[in-house]
């Protein structure tokens, strides 16, 4: 079977998940928005004499150990008993969706995705979280949020009305993903100037297929594999979905006329596709693309690239794939994998600007400052206001209190040093890679929410790196922030069929009409209503000029 091109945004597994779970009122989605009841302070409050069993869920890039030293840290801190569940970054949709199928609601919940998050509130699976309570038991938290966006932060957190959880901020929102080239390759080739037009880029790819770059006298390498065609879309105008990083990507909502339109159905992007299978055809294009170009470990890997099988590739973001900065540890995981096996390779990368189409623009995928992910807490929380509290202050002292609690959250106590230069934290030995933080419960096990202002200070020496590869221009990033009410009940099938659609014509199994076709069942299936909500929402919401 052919995997998709794209990950598709996971959806629950279990037809009767409402049932399931908790005792489901009927339309939870209901349009009211009746202010919720503050909560009361005498049954809000923490017990310092009660120890708390928690049951919490994060983002992992590696399983958290049994001892795990931060765990018992903030067991003993906070007199609670965290029991860490272990959940694969890759695999958490689905498993999460199982757990919550069969009834096992952990009190913190890390949701992956807008769509879930909405299912999840609608199916009486979250509890609600009172604003008062945000405001007094996680002050730092609750400023952060209103400075970010002080109309409309929580919102993204609401529905019908009531707050059910906190959507991540996301630094790497302000940068767009980058396109990174072997430059050794360029040079074995002949090209002396890094191509800026998709005819150049083009160029650049089929030398990299024919002429042998890695000298070794066989014909075993290809211009790109899946990630390298998002910048090839991007010179049509729009990018199907919105980051190649597949952990974090939706649909790719994009204003046309004044209204939102869905760019995977958009004209230009049957041309993009008339194009890529030429390639494909050609051999210039891997012929493995559809499974990717990720073979294990952390998601934003790519051994296509490090291994010279390849040599575009636009995998990761762009804390992938920097340089060492001083004082501030490590260079990006993926530069880092292909010094281990070609170290003058990584010193020779060239970040490309996305090539410019027909109409003299190139646009690149980029992540939102709303990520699609959230933190929330299980529906039996409603019933122990005492507990939510009790959660709040962690998040808060954890992730928003100061930047060396910070710290301390992201790498474990005594993991880390104030760089005497710079005034920045740098990780210590090991810690400096987030998996090994991440098994004695640190990064983002403790730190579930980022504080986008200990963020910028982390990134200050990045940021001469970032204007010089023009990291921040030239973004496609998704103009929908919010979860439509059909999402859910339509995406799956819409994101398969888009997928199915891509793959086939890309490998001629279909002809290049079909995507016609496409457009005319993508919107018989649900699109038209989504795109309907899309703009309701947009008209209600866009920032005035």
């Amino acid at each position: 079977m052919k995997k998709a091109v794209f990950q598709p945004l996971a959806v629950l597994a279990a037809a009767g998940l409402c049932a399931a779970v908790v005792g489901c009122s009927g339309g939870g989605s209901s349009a009211s928005t009746t202010k919720p009841a503050a909560a009361d302070p005498d049954k809000s409050k923490p017990d310092d004499s009660k120890k708390y069993h928690i049951d919490w869920t994060a983002y992992q890039l590696a399983p958290t150990d049994k001892d795990a030293p931060m765990v018992k840290y903030w067991n003993e801190k906070f007199n609670v008993d965290l029991n860490v569940w272990n959940i694969e970054a890759r695999n958490y949709e689905e498993v999460i969706s199982l757990k919550l199928a069969s009834g096992e609601v952990p009190d913190v919940i890390r949701v992956e995705s807008h769509a879930s998050f909405k299912k999840y509130a609608d199916q009486n699976i979250l509890a609600a979280i009172p604003e008062d309570m945000i405001k007094t038991y996680a002050p730092n938290l609750y400023k952060e949020y209103i400075d970010a966006d002080p109309d409309h932060q929580f919102n993204y957190g609401k529905v019908n009305g009531k707050i059910y959880g906190f959507n991540n901020l996301n630094i790497r929102g302000r940068y767009r993903d980058p396109i990174v080239v072997r430059g050794d390759w360029l040079k074995k080739v002949g090209i002396t100037k890094p191509p800026e037009t998709l005819q150049e880029f083009e160029t650049m790819i089929y030398k990299f297929a024919n002429e042998d770059p890695d000298g070794n006298g066989k014909k075993d390498t290809y211009g790109l594999s899946d990630s390298g065609l998002f910048p090839v879309y991007g010179a049509f105008g729009y990018v199907p979905v919105t980051t190649v990083d597949r952990s974090a990507q939706r649909d790719n909502w994009q204003v046309r006329d004044g209204k939102l339109v869905n760019a995977a159905v958009q004209p230009e992007m049957k041309d993009a596709l008339k194009l890529i299978s030429k390639w494909y055809k050609d051999g210039v294009l891997d012929p493995e693309f559809v499974t990717g170009e990720n073979k294990g470990g952390a998601v934003n890997l790519t051994q296509s690239f490090a291994s010279g099988r390849i040599g575009v590739t636009t995998q990761g973001a762009f804390i992938q794939w920097n340089p060492a900065f001083p004082g501030r540890g490590a260079e990006g995981k993926n530069r880092a994998e292909l010094r281990k096996l070609n170290a003058p390779a990584a010193d020779a990368l060239v970040l490309l600007q996305p090539p410019k189409g027909t109409n003299g623009k190139g646009v690149m995928t980029q992540q939102q400052t709303v990520l699609g992910s959230y933190v929330a807490f299980g529906k039996q929380l409603e019933k122990e206001p005492d507990k939510m509290a009790k959660i709040l202050q962690m998040i808060d002292y954890m992730s928003f209190s100061t930047y060396e609690h910070y710290a301390d959250g992201l790498y474990g106590v005594g993991n880390w040093e104030v760089d005497a230069k710079t005034g920045l934290v740098t990780p210590l030995g090991k810690f400096k890679d987030a998996a090994e933080a991440a098994k004695i419960g640190a990064h983002s096990v403790s730190n579930v929410l980022n504080s986008l202002k200990f963020k910028e200070k982390d990134f200050e020496p990045y940021q001469d790196w970032l204007k010089e590869t023009k990291l921040t221009e030239n973004g496609s990033a998704n103009k929908l922030e919010t979860a439509l009410p059909s999402e859910s009940k339509y995406n799956a099938e819409l994101s398969k069929l888009r997928d199915e659609t891509y793959i086939s014509i890309i490998t001629g199994d279909k002809p290049i009409d079909y995507f016609d076709e496409f457009v005319q069942k993508w919107r018989k299936a649900g699109g038209d209503t989504l795109e309907k909500e899309a703009n309701d929402w947009y008209q209600a919401n866009k920032k005035k000029k």
